[in-house]
């Protein structure tokens, strides 16, 4: 064999160790390079979910104290006076020291949440039981009515939340005690 010949082979092998192994390093790198991104992907998402959490956590403890300040004021307005509970839907305001209500079909606006004070009508059977109104021989409990206080409001992500708090308000003074 001649000495150019045996040169060749070994320009060969030298050039097929180069370069027959560098496409496997580049998918390599490649696949290195997903694993990371996926993974960084992946906690981002997952500290972003956690502050969005805790900021919703917050909101829905303002909104359940909200609910609750207007059932204290509701209760506050029945027991001054039954007969100011004359509204299915209603805001309330504090004027003068004194919780009133705003009018029929008002809301509350309260940053960024709205209020919502419900009334609804409550009926009984004749055993004195809360039933529905289409309830054969069902009637019109006058002393007592359904609260429900509604607090809305949209998140970071526009989606809508709510709490609701309800309540059933009798007006004791005119009910009749139970007879033995």
């Amino acid at each position: 064999m001649n000495k150019s010949m045996i040169y060749m082979e070994n320009i060969q092998t030298d050039y097929n160790k180069i370069y027959k192994n560098a496409g496997q390093s580049l998918i390599e790198a490649v696949v290195a390079m997903a694993i990371f991104a996926l993974l960084a992907a992946s906690l981002a998402s997952l500290i972003l979910g956690s502050l969005d959490l805790s900021s919703a956590g917050g909101l829905i403890t303002q909104a359940d104290m909200l609910a609750q300040e207007g059932v204290e004021a509701v209760k506050t307005i029945k027991n001054r006076a039954w007969s100011e509970l004359v509204y299915s839907k209603s805001a309330v305001t504090s004027a003068e020291d004194e919780w009133r209500f705003v009018g029929e079909g008002s809301d509350e606006q309260l940053g960024k949440f709205s209020r919502q004070i419900l009334f609804f009508p409550v009926y009984r059977d004749s055993t004195g039981n809360i039933c529905a109104s289409n309830v054969p021989d069902a009637f019109l409990d006058t002393e007592s009515r359904e609260l429900r206080v509604r607090v809305q409001w949209q998140s970071a992500r526009e989606t809508d939340n709510f709490v609701e708090k309800s309540l059933l308000l009798t007006n004791w003074s005119e009910v009749e005690p139970a007879l033995p």
